[in-house]
């Protein structure tokens, strides 16, 4: 089910909220799947939708905005990044100049309906790699590696804290409950957010894979319900005990 907005409501409740993780043997990418379109008369309309694409060995997620949406897709379509590609400081910049042209004419069209200060990019990761890539898209937009974790769309919101709380470069397949897991969370904090999907590529594979997200998402249920128990338990307790 859709949900229409004035244009510009968005600017203020970011929907989109993406996890990126490297791990020892490979790394993860998760993202919710709430998207927007321009309707009729003003209006925004929500949607569901797969914001992550996986093309020619590389993922990407776009976060912020349609200028995001539309950079993205037009980076690889045009730009036809590999993994080879992403790896070299002379497509970083080319990255970056073509993002910066995008927004230029986005911008122009958009005069007085889009935000100059909101934050919007991509996360790029390839197979083989272990630094994660994140495209910031602006007047002057800019390459910023990580090789530990990344977080995009909704940087206030506080499903962060299980990132900043459990992350030690775990195995993949526990950096996959983890990343699920606190966008699932995140959807419960900002009713904005919602959906999930995810995918990982370990090392010796030749291809990443998606995720099953219905599967990621009991799992995500079942740590709640684990994690309500035992505080419930702990409270209990500390109740008991005379003062």
């Amino acid at each position: 089910m859709s949900q229409e907005f004035l244009f510009g409501c968005e600017e203020e409740l970011p929907m989109t909220f993406q996890v990126a993780m490297i791990g020892p043997d490979g790394w993860v990418l998760a993202s919710d799947g709430r998207g927007t379109r321009q309707g009729q008369r003003t209006k925004r309309t929500t949607f569901e939708t797969q914001k992550i694409r996986y093309d020619n060995q590389v993922a990407s997620a776009p976060s912020g905005d349609e200028i995001a949406q539309i950079a993205r897709d037009r980076i690889i379509e045009e730009l036809s990044p590999d993994p080879t590609k992403l790896a070299s400081s002379a497509f970083h910049r080319e990255l970056e100049r073509f993002a910066e042209r995008i927004w230029e004419a986005e911008s122009a069209v958009g005069i007085g309906k889009i935000s100059p200060g909101r934050d919007r990019g991509i996360i790029f990761m390839a197979v083989g790699s272990s630094t994660i890539l994140y495209l910031g898209i602006g007047k002057q937009s800019n390459i910023s590696p990580s090789i530990t974790t990344c977080v995009a769309g909704d940087p206030h919101n506080a499903g962060i804290y299980f990132i900043e709380r459990y992350y030690e470069k775990q195995p993949v397949n526990q950096l996959a409950v983890l990343a699920t897991h606190t966008v699932t969370q995140a959807a419960r904090i900002n009713t904005m957010v919602s959906g999930m999907h995810a995918m990982a590529w370990r090392h010796g594979e030749t291809d990443a894979k998606w995720l099953d997200a219905d599967d990621y998402s009991l799992r995500s249920q079942q740590l709640e319900r684990d994690m309500l128990a035992v505080m419930t338990t702990a409270m209990a307790d500390t109740s008991g005990k005379g003062t």
